[in-house]
């Protein structure tokens, strides 16, 4: 045989790799002696040997250590099976030659093995060796990262920080763990270092995190490898997918889908779960099942635009992907006890406009496509029938439907094309202004004279016959129509003044809404509302304009300044439905209002020492220590009126006066004829001794036993309990009452059988029965004959059955009298 190798040179001259002349060289190994036989040439060449002759170890000496051990096994097993084999090694030469060869391998008999040693390739020397290390690691094709044992990162190439966006400086030393897009299951995890344990390698596709937060696909070899001294290295080979989108279409791995990056059905069915089980009672579910149409050339590359802005731009608390190009979301609406279907309306468009933000062929996407719609709680009882009704309403569309919209529950479908149908007419009357304003009269409880009117709107009778008048305002600003509303309201009220005014009086004002819901800035509000004022040419002193309190404190404040221009031009500001919202009296203090409107829901049906009560009782006096003017809505009764008047509340608007009304109609007309001479004979002046009432005082019934009183005593503030027996109060306790009848080791480790007893003992027995009983009615201004006749403190007031209404205590009395005084 030819034992010369093939020297190649190339054009500067360098020696590069070398295929070998040499053919097939036959050898023979004796197991008994463990002499290695072979073409004297042969052992030069490769071995770079003079002797044809060695010992099997001297072979072996020559491969590296974790090939030498396949060549034994590899003996083995011809030896045991019979059956020939083939491996490849390495093998080193004295003169650093590094040879690539074949050694076939078959059974002679039971103490010789033989067969055919072919070199493939050589290296000849350490500059080639570098050569080729560095060609294949600085490849412009294929990232390459190398790190140890303990996946520390030690090197990358340059393809791999162009394509990732990392540096080497900054992360070597770190784990390849901060690569993770966090997206793959913990099962797709183990399963890589599974295989990658037992076969010493792994191969797939993979999300990675790159150095700007993204995550893009990789197709991924993860090779361990030996360094024959017991050390190891991983080095990982990967390519960007991005570019080859439609070859991870609709492929997933580790529960996730790689080209939209999102969880598949299962993945996506435990996290809904998960969001079900962590949601509150006031928190609800819907579920889109979505099919988009996809009109470019290039349908991946917007399947994977179109399912990043679903998870980043849409709102949405959970997206999935479910192949075929269909798509899954999770949206969360408040619920409430009353309008429902506007809460799942409001957050079904409130979807469907955050993809005005997206680019044009996304935004048509979803709008030329089908959407499939379940709510839970509704139409479906658990996470994984929400999943399958939002589905099946998808694919029940695919057989001539001719909306893009469908719902699982029919009712809820019709309800909101019903919907539809009043936003359609609502816009209409709003831009065309065919609407009216009602006014309802505002009664100062002092003087007892109309002070102002409120402007309402009022709608067609074709929309307001199906639609409450609220619900229109509420779909007004769902509509963000609302400001347009609120300007033609306006200005109808401010040119009805002078009317209302030669029917009611000079001393009448105006007051209307203006709502901050709306996409306008409140800097634009504002200046709108005092352009407005000043074109009305009338007089600011005689404007009132209302700001809900919700959408008020919902706000910036950026409207503060706005506010204190508009009120030191004279305008008076109010807070309205104060008492449903935020209520915070900070905010009230710091942007200058002047009135506070109570709630209607905290005036229907209110009884002294109800909570109602307390909360408007409270609400008053802390609106005077402020400043602020008190006006409560919604009295409809005259004991509604009554207690007003009691609390101190400064004016009073509602059904008992009269209910809003047109100008000039038979209504008005009514109301002027409504003789408000007669309540200063019937209430007197306004505030009465209600507003001196302790509050929060519970009371005993004269069976309970004292025990009761003490635990009372102990966990409030409270001087004084009244007994009361069927509805009349029979004496009371206070703190010195109940003392004289405990001893120091009551309640105590010391406390003797006989003290235990006396926790027992009923309050009829120890309760003082001297006080004074006052009519809940009386006054303020008779203060002092009051005083006069009661000398005896707690003062119990009473209606006019006797029945108890609650207690005035002498601390109570004589801090009023002490700010009268200063």
């Amino acid at each position: 045989m030819d034992s010369k190798i093939v020297q190649t040179e190339n054009k500067n001259g360098t020696q590069t790799l070398s295929l070998p002349k040499l053919g097939e060289i036959d050898w023979q190994l004796n197991l008994d002696s463990k002499e290695f036989h072979a073409d004297e040439n042969a052992f030069v060449t490769v071995l770079g040997l003079e002797r044809n002759i060695l010992h099997a170890e001297e072979v072996l000496k020559r491969l590296a250590p974790s090939q030498r051990q396949i060549a034994i096994d590899t003996f083995r097993h011809v030896m045991k099976s019979g059956e020939s084999q083939v491996f490849r090694c390495c093998i080193i030469s004295p003169l650093e030659r590094v040879h690539f060869v074949e050694f076939y391998v078959e059974k002679k008999n039971s103490q010789t093995l033989v067969g055919t040693l072919t070199p493939l390739l050589t290296i000849e020397s350490c500059m080639q060796v570098a050569e080729v290390f560095y060609s294949l690691f600085e490849n412009p094709h294929h990232g390459v990262l190398i790190t140890d044992e303990n996946t520390r990162i030690l090197v990358c190439n340059q393809y791999f920080e162009q394509t990732t966006g990392y540096q080497r400086k900054d992360i070597a030393g770190l784990k390849t763990s901060i690569f993770n897009a966090e997206k793959h299951s913990d099962l797709y995890y183990q399963n890589l270092w599974k295989q990658l344990t037992e076969l010493n390698y792994w191969s797939g596709e993979i999300l990675t995190r790159t150095g700007s937060g993204d995550n893009v696909p990789q197709e991924l070899t993860i090779q361990k490898i030996n360094d024959g001294i017991g050390g190891a290295y991983y080095i990982g080979i990967s390519s960007n997918l991005s570019e080859r989108l439609h070859s991870i279409n609709d492929k997933d791995n580790g529960g996730i889908d790689l080209l939209t990056q999102l969880p598949i059905k299962e993945r996506f069915l435990d996290q809904l779960e998960g969001v079900c089980q962590s949601n509150n009672s006031d928190v609800g579910l819907i579920m889109l099942a979505i099919q988009p149409k996809y009109v470019e050339e290039n349908p991946s590359a917007i399947k994977k635009e179109f399912a990043r802005f679903l998870q980043n731009g849409s709102g949405a608390t959970l997206c999935g992907y479910l192949g075929s190009d269909r798509f899954v979301v999770c949206l969360k609406f408040s619920k409430t006890q009353v309008a429902h279907i506007r809460q799942i309306n409001q957050t079904i468009k409130r979807f469907f406009s955050s993809f005005r933000m997206a680019d044009d062929e996304i935004s048509n996407a979803l709008t030329q496509g089908s959407i499939g719609i379940s709510v839970l709680g509704i139409d479906a009882k658990t996470p994984r029938s929400l999943f399958s009704h939002a589905n099946q309403a998808l694919l029940e569309m695919h057989s001539g439907h001719k909306h893009r919209v469908s719902f699982y529950d029919q009712a809820i479908h019709k309800q909101i094309e019903q919907k539809k149908a009043t936003e359609i007419k609502l816009t209409d009357v709003i831009l065309k202004q065919k609407i009216d304003v009602f006014y309802q009269p505002i009664i100062d409880l002092n003087l007892w004279e109309v002070s102002k009117f409120e402007a309402l709107c009022r709608f067609p009778e074709e929309l307001s016959c199906e639609t409450s008048v609220q619900e229109l305002i509420n779909i007004a600003e769902d509509l963000d129509l609302i400001e347009e509303l609120d300007v033609a309201v306006a200005k109808k009220a401010l040119d009805a003044l002078p009317e209302l005014q030669k029917s009611f009086g000079d001393q009448v004002g105006i007051t209307f809404n203006r709502s901050v819901h709306t996409s306008a800035s409140i800097a634009h509000i504002l200046s709108q509302t005092a352009k407005m004022i000043v074109e009305s040419q009338v007089s600011p002193s005689k404007v009132t304009v209302e700001i809900t309190e919700n959408a008020y404190f919902e706000s910036e404040e950026q409207q503060a300044n706005g506010l204190r221009e508009l009120r030191e031009a004279g305008v008076t500001l109010a807070v309205d439905d104060f008492g449903t919202g935020y209520s915070s009296f900070e905010y009230l203090n710091r942007c200058n209002f002047d009135v506070l409107k109570i709630d209607r829901a905290f005036i229907k049906d209110i009884q002294v020492n109800s909570n109602q009560f307390r909360i408007v009782k409270s609400l008053t006096e802390l609106s005077h220590q402020l400043g602020l003017k008190v006006v409560a809505e919604g009295v409809e009764t005259e004991h509604e009126l009554t207690l007003m008047v009691q609390v101190g509340v400064d004016y009073a608007q509602g059904y008992f006066f009269s209910k809003p009304f047109a100008l000039n109609s038979d209504s008005s007309e009514e109301f002027g004829q409504f003789d408000l001479t007669v309540f200063p004979k019937q209430f007197g002046e306004r505030g009465g001794l209600l507003q001196l009432v302790t509050t929060n005082v519970p009371h005993l019934d004269p069976g309970d036993p004292i025990s009761l009183a003490h635990e009372y005593f102990e966990r409030e503030e409270l001087n004084i309990l009244p007994v009361v027996a069927e509805r009349v109060c029979v004496g009371f306790i206070d703190r010195e009452a109940l003392n004289l009848h405990l001893t120091p080791a009551m309640g105590t480790d010391l406390e003797s059988m006989k003290e235990a007893t006396i926790w027992k003992k009923r309050v009829n027995q120890v309760m003082v029965l001297g006080f004074s009983e006052v009519n809940w009615q009386t006054r303020l201004s008779a203060l002092p004959s009051i005083m006069s006749q009661n000398e005896t403190f707690p003062w119990i007031l009473i209606d006019e059955r006797g029945y108890y209404k609650g207690v005035i205590e002498m601390h109570s009395l004589l801090r009023y009298l002490k700010e009268k005084i200063m």
